[in-house]
């Protein structure tokens, strides 16, 4: 009897070994393809969260563009209307002589801080325009 016991068992151990061999192989596979999935998972969203980090860095240069382009195109208009404001003051008091450097230095002050006054309004009104915008941003960004 005892005999049978270990005949059966020396036949039964290799099967058995087998057997168990096989099951921590599927248990591991498994294991492995759920790890897989979750990298993978991890990874599409870190190129989804780049992809709207890049978005939003477009975006923010666009807008310093945009605003050196209105500040430009401010000190232009500022510059053109004096250019063309002086032309028109010279052709008048071209005839005037004497007189016309004195009201012309008075003239120059006022237009001056005119100028500058125009200059600071519009640049106030730029900025809080792009203030909004990227306050906008923030906001689909998920920010407060």
């Amino acid at each position: 009897m005892m005999e049978t016991i270990v005949q059966w068992a020396t036949i039964l151990s290799p099967i058995i070994a087998v057997l168990i061999a096989w099951l921590m192989i599927k248990s591991s596979a498994n294991d492995t393809a759920t790890k897989i999935a979750a990298l993978e998972e991890s990874t599409n969203k870190q190129i989804e969260s780049i992809k709207k980090l890049t978005e939003i860095q477009l975006n923010i240069k666009l807008l310093e563009i945009q605003k050196d382009l209105e500040e430009a195109y401010t000190h232009y208009n500022i510059t053109s209307n004096r250019v063309n404001d002086d032309s028109i003051r010279d052709s008048y008091f071209n005839y005037i002589g004497g007189f016309y450097d004195s009201l012309r230095q008075k003239e120059d002050r006022k237009r001056d801080f005119s100028d500058m006054k125009d200059f600071y309004t519009q640049r106030l009104t730029d900025l809080q325009r792009m203030q909004s915008l990227l306050a906008d941003m923030r906001k689909q960004c998920g920010g407060k």
